[in-house]
């Protein structure tokens, strides 16, 4: 299913953007007992980037689920400085 599509982007984008807060809600990372934070767009089709992690293994984890959806074009990951 895709949600972005060119002919309603805004509401398409907060339909994925709502399943996406979901899947995160439910992904608690094992090791640190954290979240992840992440910010999405829709300009380039539905684009989401995780800002924010406890470790790179648990944002890979929420990533690969985000991507089994079908629901965004890109996914992100922001390296930590």
């Amino acid at each position: 299913m895709d949600y972005c599509v060119p002919r309603h982007p805004e509401s398409r984008f907060v339909q994925a953007m709502n399943v996406a807060n979901e899947i995160k809600k439910k992904m608690i990372c094992p090791v640190h007992r954290r979240k992840i934070l992440f910010n999405g767009n829709f300009t380039d089709g539905c684009v989401l980037m995780i800002t924010r992690y406890c470790c790179r293994e648990h944002a890979e984890r929420v990533a690969q689920a985000w991507k089994e959806t079908e629901l965004f074009n890109h996914i992100y990951i922001i390296n930590k400085d």
